[in-house]
Order: C-alpha cells, then sequence, then structure tokens
C-alpha cells in the first residue's frame, strides 16, 4: 500500500507504481479525487485500474463529474 498527501503527488506516483486500485479522495489538496481518475483513465497504460472516489459526511459526490472521468462511486 502507498499512501499520499495530495493529488499531484498521486498523479506522479501512479505511473511508476501501477497499483491495483485507486482510492482518491474528492476534496484531496493541489488536485481533487475526480483530477486523479481523470489522468488514470485518460492514459491507455493505466486505464485498466479502477479508481475509487472517497467524498466525508458534508462533501456529496458529483454523480455526473464521476461518471465523466471513469470513476465509480459508492453513496
Amino acid at each position: 500500500m502507498l499512501a499520499v498527501n495530495d493529488g499531484e503527488q498521486a498523479i506522479a506516483r501512479i505511473p511508476l507504481e501501477h497499483p491495483d486500485v485507486v482510492l482518491a479522495d474528492i476534496g484531496m489538496p493541489r488536485k481533487g479525487g475526480y483530477d486523479v481518475s481523470a489522468f488514470v483513465k485518460g492514459r491507455a497504460d493505466l486505464a485498466h485500474i479502477p479508481v475509487l472516489l472517497l467524498a466525508g459526511a458534508f462533501e456529496p459526490v458529483d454523480q455526473a463529474r464521476s461518471g465523466s472521468v471513469g470513476s465509480e462511486s459508492v453513496e
């Protein structure tokens, strides 16, 4: 397992690590989970990796945006 502090770090590490799954908070600093998902799903070599978006109790997931970046959201 690898953890990073913000979305920019995630985007930098994912191509190096090729994780089995990405868990991304929609409210991460610098780049949010939607940005991370769009990055992963926009690259042919990474697009097979499932991206799960996480949200806090007061952060609703934008279902349309989630779908447009190719991620899965759980309510």
